[in-house]
């Protein structure tokens, strides 16, 4: 399963431990704006899991590159991923996202990567009710392989196909609240909350490394709805 030349930039991009070039002489604790952070791993994995066709690959790459893939394409065979540096509050952070097949035939190996990632992007298609209903099995799968305390929200994808739509929002909502997870609305095709998806569950995982004794803690549903509140309908 693990063969490419992707695998060899893995490798490479997970060199070890060590006090990143940039960082203040003053210490750890104050690291100049934009640099990294030694209490930060060299990567931060974050998964997108969900049935196949609810445009996991899509909003990876707009999320990546900026693009959008329009027309028909070949769903994601195994695993592949893409890395991505963002900057939070002045700390670069760095995301290695792994995007996988919704398939049931590469099931198998998607539960071999689940330990390894600090956070799920759960999607579903908000014009296919079959991959809304199929959200608590993947619940049940991630409960089972992945880590206790791993970062997850579920993602309402293609909300741009309004006139499609058969899942209405309040039921990601409410489904969503009672599993306890944050919950926005996605579209790859326009952007909307895509980098707001991916800068949230960021900055919940550099907070979870780099929390001080005294700092408050970083709520990431209360920042969730703050943020999509905000949004409106036309945030990218």
């Amino acid at each position: 399963v693990c063969t490419g030349p992707w695998l060899l930039e893995l490798t490479s991009a997970c060199p070890g431990w060590g006090c990143p070039e940039g960082l203040s002489p003053w210490g750890a604790a104050f690291p100049k704006p934009g640099a990294s952070h030694p209490s930060l791993p060299p990567s931060l994995q974050v998964m997108l899991v969900g049935d196949s066709g609810v445009g996991k690959t899509c909003l990876l790459v707009r999320f990546k590159d900026g693009a959008f893939l329009a027309g028909s394409f070949i769903s994601t065979v195994g695993i592949d991923f893409r890395n991505k540096v963002l900057t939070v509050d002045g700390v670069k952070v760095k995301l290695q996202i792994w995007d996988t097949a919704g398939q049931e035939r590469f099931r198998s190996v998607t539960h071999a990567y689940y330990r390894d990632a600090h956070a799920l992007l759960l999607l579903y298609d908000v014009t296919n009710k079959a991959s809304f209903d199929n959200i608590q099995a993947w619940l049940t799968e991630i409960h089972e392989y992945a880590q206790q305390d791993v970062v997850l929200m579920l993602l309402g994808n293609k909300v741009d196909s309004a006139q499609d739509r058969v899942v209405k929002r309040e039921d990601g909502e409410k489904l969503a609240k009672e599993y306890g997870v944050p919950f926005m609305e996605t579209s790859a095709k326009s952007g909307l909350n895509v980098e707001l998806a991916f800068t949230a569950i960021a900055k919940e995982l550099k907070h979870r490394s780099m929390k001080l004794p005294n700092e408050p803690k970083f709520k990431l549903h209360d920042y969730v709805k703050k943020e999509v509140r905000g949004s409106g309908c036309c945030r990218s």
